[in-house]
């Protein structure tokens, strides 16, 4: 009974941080300008620079990583750092559930917000694919790059009703603005998708718009994000203010620098442990019909992720086993 009533606990702390990050006003930002970003990019391709869909393809990842990046961080900092420094940590810790299972509940629950901040991003990456596939078929093999109109007035034109469908119920119907725009831009890139491949020949796009070797790409962008959320939560442990934040800057641009310190200094290849190895997340080059790609590409980002995630989960429990929270 004791542990049914900690799963149930956790479970509620989870559930209230998701809300609370898509609550946010800056997370509804966020989407909106990473989704507005991902389909209206290749509207100004005038020349086709690799294969069709490549544009759209990399700007879905980069906006994953980026914007997507940037959500999850701001999550975690908020829901786990500021709760501890406000007090909200000490009524949560009333109910039974150890501070390690409240950190890892909380980052759970940023992830799982998190991933619907993915699967609306992955949707709306996938149908401006499949619109630069058919745009290329319309505009011939001339080297000029076109996308398919009716792709793109469903992709954003969704995303401007979902906006104002939010609108609408928060006037009349007393429903959060951020959180319900959120919701409704993830499932207007969804709907969108669907009936774009109700169109003539857009169905028979999804082939050549490589959406599976997208997908694995995407799969292990998402795990790079979740194991730079589980550092902000551990971070926002100890670090009070900007100081998580600039914290968890320097170990991004780590990450980033990370392949060439490893190759010079293989002596140091266990600091990939604590620190994403950014070369080995990044699989956007990967996505080329001339060089297929098998869901194994995808195993070794999520395993080194999962071990990261590990060592700053492990991390942060350690630090807030003796922090003051009252």
């Amino acid at each position: 009974m004791l542990l049914l009533a900690k799963l149930r606990a956790a479970r509620a702390l989870a559930g209230a941080a998701r809300r609370e990050a898509t609550a946010d006003p800056a997370s509804a930002l966020l989407l909106m300008a990473a989704v507005a970003a991902v389909h209206l990019a290749p509207a100004f391709q005038f020349h086709r620079l690799g294969e069709p869909g490549r544009l759209a393809r990399d700007g879905g990842l980069s906006a994953l990583l980026v914007f997507g990046g940037v959500f999850a961080a701001m999550s975690a900092v908020r829901t786990v750092g500021r709760e501890i420094e406000s007090g909200v940590a000490a009524a949560a810790l009333v109910r039974p559930v150890s501070r390690a299972m409240f950190l890892v509940a909380k980052t759970f629950g940023v992830v799982s917000a998190f991933a619907r901040f993915a699967f609306a991003l992955v949707f709306a990456a996938a149908l401006s694919s499949v619109s630069c596939v058919v745009g290329s078929h319309m505009e011939g093999d001339d080297g000029t790059a076109c996308v398919s109109a009716f792709c793109l007035l469903l992709g954003f034109g969704g995303e401007i009703l979902a906006i104002a469908g939010a609108a609408f119920a928060h006037r009349f119907l007393r429903r959060g603005f951020p959180s319900t725009c959120f919701a409704l831009i993830m499932w207007s890139q969804v709907a969108a998708f669907a009936l774009a491949m109700l169109l003539p020949g857009h169905a028979a796009a999804l082939g050549e718009a490589l959406l599976w070797p997208f997908l694995l790409a995407a799969a292990s962008v998402f795990a790079a994000v979740v194991s730079f959320a589980c550092a902000a939560s551990a971070l926002s442990t100890r670090l009070k203010g900007a100081a998580a934040p600039a914290a968890l800057a320097f170990v991004a641009a780590a990450s980033l620098l990370m392949p060439a310190f490893v190759k010079a200094f293989p002596a140091f290849a266990a600091l990939r442990a604590a620190i994403p190895d950014f070369g080995v997340f990044w699989l956007a080059d990967c996505v080329s019909s001339s060089s297929p790609m098998h869901w194994s590409a995808a195993a070794l980002p999520v395993a080194s992720a999962l071990a990261v995630s590990a060592f700053w989960l492990a991390a942060g429990a350690a630090m807030i086993s003796n922090r003051d929270v009252s």
